[in-house]
């Protein structure tokens, strides 16, 4: 469906309580959120929160080591820091792009070049 062009934020707002907005998503423009969590502070309880270093194994034969997360030691809150969330995507990316099997080949060539 075709979005109406609008001549003040009151004729939006009255056409909205009308309208299901879930027909219109090809016409709304996306949007770019620019928010980074405050890794220093819960966000549940406003502690300081503690940084910690873990590993973890998201499939059988993948260990992502040496990742950060920070810990409330007040509620127990328990958060990836940004940059271990990136490196996750970007593994996660990998593996959709050539499979388990073929990431961890990449790895293992990866390794034995450098030995």
């Amino acid at each position: 469906m075709k979005l109406p062009k609008f001549r003040s934020e009151e004729e939006e707002a009255t056409f909205w309580e009308t309208h299901d907005f879930s027909k219109y998503l090809d016409e709304l423009p996306e949007a770019q959120l620019d928010w980074e969590p405050d890794e220093d502070t819960c966000p549940h309880c406003g502690a300081a929160m503690q940084a910690e270093r873990i590993e973890i194994e998201p499939l059988e034969g993948l260990c992502l080591r040496d990742l950060q997360q920070y810990r409330c030691p007040v509620c127990g809150t328990v958060q990836l820091a940004s940059e271990s969330l990136a490196r996750i995507n970007r593994i996660d990316g990998l593996i959709k792009r050539f499979g388990l099997a073929g990431l961890l080949l990449r790895e293992e060539a990866a390794s034995a070049s450098k030995r």
